[in-house]
């Protein structure tokens, strides 16, 4: 079996859905939990969670992972994450691992190549919103409905 490296000190940049569960795994699921640190721009975390399970996100990630909200990344450094607070202080989380989970945005182009393929198309999931398997599963049946 390979041997699996140890990540060390892990700061993740991004505080959504998909950032906040990496966190988690990372602290809960792989051993971490004091390790891991998780950097979001925005006032709260996992914002795009629905409202039970971001309860349940928040309540897990409570003394397993350092949450710093309203902090703007500015740097990767090889020591770690440099970011400014909302006093505008620029701060520095020592990382050896940093894992970026900082958003997504949709190929609209690469979707609009498929139009001509057949008489009837839609777009469907992250190629109108990048979004969570709900919204795609909803898009999906919106579209299948109209054929």
């Amino acid at each position: 079996l390979a041997q699996v490296r140890d990540l060390g000190r892990v700061a993740v940049l991004g505080g959504g859905l998909v950032g906040c569960e990496t966190a988690l795994h990372l602290a809960l699921d792989r051993g971490y939990a004091g390790r891991v640190a998780l950097i979001e721009m925005a006032d709260g975390v996992a914002k795009d969670a629905q409202e039970f399970t971001r309860a349940a996100i928040l309540e897990r990630m409570h003394g397993a992972v350092e949450l710093h909200v309203n902090a703007r990344c500015t740097e990767i450094r090889p020591e770690g994450i440099v970011f400014v607070d909302a006093d505008g202080q620029e701060q520095l989380i020592e990382a050896d691992t940093v894992v970026l989970a900082a958003g997504m945005r949709a190929r609209i182009d690469e979707a609009m190549a498929f139009a001509g393929c057949a008489a009837q198309w839609a777009q469907v999931g992250d190629c109108i919103k990048p979004a969570n398997v709900l919204m795609a599963v909803r898009t999906g049946y919106d579209a299948a409905n109209q054929i």
